[in-house]
């Protein structure tokens, strides 16, 4: 009889041994798409950023050039002004 209670005893250690490796496997890929998705937002903000600064590139060069007229360059800043607005708003929905 104890044969089967050192078998049960065993499977019971060796159950709990794989829950624990597992709740360990989950925190790890936990840990990583936090790693990934704050390297995405990162990128992300990067991107915006050299967006806006080729859009203001692009208006200093339209501003400067005789055949652009003002509105136009009001239309750039414009532009500018509401992709700011859109990436402060979507950093703050993914924070």
């Amino acid at each position: 009889m104890f044969p089967v209670f050192n078998s049960y005893n065993a499977l019971v250690i060796h159950l709990a041994e794989l829950e624990e490796a597992k709740h360990l496997y989950a925190q790890s890929l936990q840990r990583e798409v936090r790693l990934a998705t704050q390297a995405l937002l990162e990128q992300q903000y990067s991107l915006a950023r050299a967006e806006r600064l080729a859009a203001i590139g692009k208006l200093q060069q339209s501003w400067r050039t005789k055949s652009v007229t003002r509105w136009r360059a009001f239309r750039w800043l414009l532009l500018i002004y509401v992709v700011k607005l859109m990436i402060n708003t979507s950093a703050k929905e993914w924070s």
